[in-house]
């Protein structure tokens, strides 16, 4: 098996996603797979990550997947599962900072405590991960290639959800300096800022949410994608996880070898906030 568009680019690649169990990051894991990589998957600690290395086995017997469930911010737990897949596989080749959240809630409503629960993953789970991953990575003598994924809230804004804006812009930030501080090593520090998704399956095929709504809430919904719909220059602002993902595979590939700092944007030259239906409800 391989990716329809890439073939095997990634042959022999040693990747390590986190925020891979589910939504993008399983999709991604797949077709990181598809292209020839050896992919280690992670999922949150209170879930379950074995079910998840069968699945993607399932599909494939050849594909060399390994499974874990770390606490990004917990030092220890990050290095013991690094150092495993380097014993597994004697390196790290690309590390993608995929988890995060994104709880969506009014500014003087926002909570201190889950400001810090937000920034606590979505930045410092970044910056220890990397952290770690780089004193593996760089013992490389072709270096490495480190792919955080970013949002259009961190180009532009979110509305209504302050705490996610906020920590994707760090991300933006922390791309840029660690781009320039791991030259040195050969690794590249690169973003990929998604738009809108839709949900979709390990196969890529969309999850019908079938979530109750009154005759009013419908209407309004409408409207405002309607609305949305005038900042859309190509006539969506929701992507099929494949279009991300596609990013993030040349990205980890040789061919982007001197691409570093950058955040590439796959969102259709939307306008955004205001493409978002979010921002108008």
């Amino acid at each position: 098996m391989e990716h329809k568009f890439f073939g095997r680019i990634l042959e022999g690649k040693r990747v390590v996603i986190s925020g891979s169990s589910s939504g993008l990051g399983l999709l991604m894991a797949r077709r990181f797979l598809e292209c020839g990589a050896k992919v280690a998957v992670m999922s949150a600690p209170f879930e379950e990550i074995d079910p998840v290395v069968a699945d993607l086995k399932a599909i494939d017997p050849s594909f060399e997947v390994l499974g874990y469930r770390p606490e990004l911010t917990d030092e220890v737990q990050v290095q013991n599962m690094l150092d495993d897949v380097a014993a597994h596989w004697g390196g790290i080749d690309v590390l993608i900072n995929n988890a995060g959240i994104y709880p969506s809630k009014e500014f003087e409503e926002y909570p201190k405590e889950l400001f810090e629960k937000v920034f606590a993953l979505n930045v410092t789970g970044v910056f220890v991960l990397t952290q770690r991953a780089t004193a593996i990575m760089k013992k490389n003598e072709k270096g490495g290639s480190i792919i955080n994924t970013s949002s259009m809230a961190g180009i532009a804004g979110a509305m209504k959800n302050i705490g996610y804006t906020a920590s994707k812009f760090a991300v933006e930030g922390l791309t840029v300096g660690l781009a320039r501080e791991l030259g040195k090593y050969k690794i590249r520090v690169n973003a990929v800022a998604p738009a809108g998704m839709l949900k979709t399956d390990i196969n890529g095929k969309p999850i019908d949410y079938d979530i109750p709504m009154d005759d009013e809430v419908k209407a309004k919904m409408g409207e405002i994608y309607k609305i949305a719909m005038n900042f859309a220059p190509m006539g969506t602002f929701s992507s099929h996880p494949d279009e991300e993902i596609n990013a993030f595979i040349f990205l980890a590939s040789d061919a982007a070898q001197f691409i570093s700092g950058q955040t590439i944007a796959v969102s259709g030259a939307c306008i955004w906030p205001a493409a978002s239906p979010a921002s108008l409800m």
